[in-house]
């Protein structure tokens, strides 16, 4: 009977040296893969930081672009409104001028064209302002010693026409004088001698204190922005009254006596009334 080598066959045992080698590779395999993940985090990490870089400088450059263009803008404003000053300083400066130009004429109310009359000649308009305004005033001035005798149409007056107006309504009529110490005349003798209706005489007759209204109402001619202050000082609830002298604004409060000068045209309503 042969006896069985238990070194070759059956359960036998590797030789530790074997063994040894087999398992060397194993072992080494978690080693390689944590240096493989490192060396990806790490190239993870540089591509990051260079990523961060860039977008770093970006963010410098937009900053700086962002404080450029704040400053720009800046710039911009200023002259923007240095300019919004020079233009209102322009339209201030037209604005006296044409009040200038203005100070000559003065702007009558209610007085219609006759139907067989000529609206729209120079001339039939004037010598109408003439007749039915300005004589009544010169009689009752020539009547009262105020003045020596009565002037002729053509040394008042240089010309007079109509504005438009509202189908159906009486036209404005703008009448200029040659004189500006004429017109001046004109507005001093306007209350006691500007006509008035009959029933605003008989009223005046009773009621002394309070004149009524003119039969031909006329003002000094204003420009735009001039009539518009005068309206929106003479609308406030503070106010009684509101006129122009050579077209300057002055108004009296309610319950007041004192008349006030308006010394800036431009300034608002309530600097103007508060001053």
């Amino acid at each position: 009977m042969m006896t069985r080598n238990s070194g070759t066959k059956g359960n036998s045992t590797i030789p530790a040296s074997t063994a040894s080698a087999t398992a060397t590779p194993a072992s080494s395999a978690p080693v390689m893969a944590d240096e493989g993940v490192a060396r990806l985090i790490d190239e993870l990490r540089r591509d990051f930081s260079q990523r961060l870089d860039a977008y770093g400088a970006r963010f410098d450059t937009l900053e700086k672009l962002l404080a450029d263009s704040k400053q720009e803008n800046r710039a911009l404003q200023a002259a923007m409104e240095e300019k919004e000053r020079e233009i209102e300083e322009l339209k201030r400066t037209a604005n006296d001028q044409e009040q200038y130009i203005r100070s000559w004429s003065i702007r009558i109310m209610d007085l219609p064209i006759p139907p067989n009359q000529d609206a729209h000649n120079n001339t039939v308009v004037m010598q109408l302002v003439y007749n039915s305004l300005l004589l009544p005033i010169f009689q009752g001035a020539v009547d009262n010693g105020m003045m020596p005798n009565i002037p002729t149409c053509d040394q008042v007056l240089e010309t007079a026409h109509i504005l438009p107006c509202k189908p159906g309504s009486t036209p404005p009529i703008i009448a200029r004088f040659f004189s500006r110490n004429i017109k001046a005349l004109v507005f001093k003798l306007k209350r006691d001698f500007a006509p008035r209706t009959a029933h605003s005489r008989a009223a005046n007759q009773n009621h002394r204190s309070s004149p009524a209204p003119f039969a031909h109402p006329f003002y000094e001619d204003l420009t735009r922005y001039n009539f518009s202050k005068m309206r929106d000082i003479a609308r406030d609830e503070r106010v009684q009254s509101c006129w122009s002298v050579a077209g300057q604004l002055r108004f009296k409060l309610k319950g007041e006596d004192q008349v006030v000068k308006v010394k800036c045209i431009y300034d608002p309503v309530d600097t103007i009334i508060n001053k």
